[in-house]
């Protein structure tokens, strides 16, 4: 049982990840209400565009490395 709570941990929580709007490609994002994630699952909203949904991108932070 504790692998599956770890297991589930890391799915929730993956660093450097960065989320991104779908409709303008800003980072400005935040969850719509507090139970956002907890009870329901997250829905979105963009700052900057007003975009309001569940589906979102995702991209690795940049370290600022250059190979």
């Amino acid at each position: 049982m504790e692998d599956l709570f770890e297991t589930l941990r890391n799915m929730k929580s993956r660093r450097g990840n960065v989320k991104i709007c779908p409709g303008c490609g800003d980072s400005s994002l935040q969850a719509s209400t507090v139970f956002d994630g907890v009870i329901l699952p997250t829905r979105f909203l963009c700052k900057k565009c007003g975009y309001s949904g569940y589906i979102v991108l995702e991209a690795q932070e940049d370290s600022g490395r250059r190979l």
